[in-house]
């Protein structure tokens, strides 16, 4: 800091030399500029304080942060894994009912051959009932 005030002295003939102005440098100059340079530095520091305590605060919530993703993480092994053993089941179950749905097709298809048999059946059975009633009433009358 006297360095600085030294170089002022220097500065102030070179002033004189080249403008023709007095510039007089006194103590109470120095100890302006020793003011200023204290409440510089107290800024500073403040704003460097500050820094440090914001930039804690930003690693507080990283660490926070990281500890809640390895839960998440350590949740999410699980639920895949029962997520695994659902879809499984499912799968089973979704084989379970196509088998069922085919035999209940099959099942049906057979049914309605059956019906389509019976109804020729009682077709021929009518007529030849018909044929029989119709041929007991012509003896009848004879």
């Amino acid at each position: 800091m006297v360095h600085v005030h030294l170089s002022v002295g220097d500065c102030s003939k070179e002033f004189l030399q080249k403008l023709r102005r007095v510039n007089h440098i006194t103590p109470k100059n120095y100890l302006d500029f020793v003011s200023t340079y204290i409440k510089l530095l107290q800024e500073k520091d403040k704003f460097v304080l500050d820094q440090c305590q914001r930039l804690g605060g930003g690693l507080t919530k990283l660490m926070e942060a990281s500890e809640q993703i390895k839960v998440l993480n350590e949740k999410l092994k699980v639920q895949k894994k029962a997520v695994g053993q659902k879809s499984e089941a499912c799968e089973e179950l979704l084989k379970g009912i196509s088998e069922k749905t085919e035999i209940g097709r099959e099942k049906q298809l057979l049914a309605q051959t059956k019906s389509v048999e019976m109804e020729e059946q009682n077709k021929v059975r009518t007529s030849i009932f018909y044929r029989e009633n119709h041929y007991s009433r012509m003896f009848l009358f004879v």
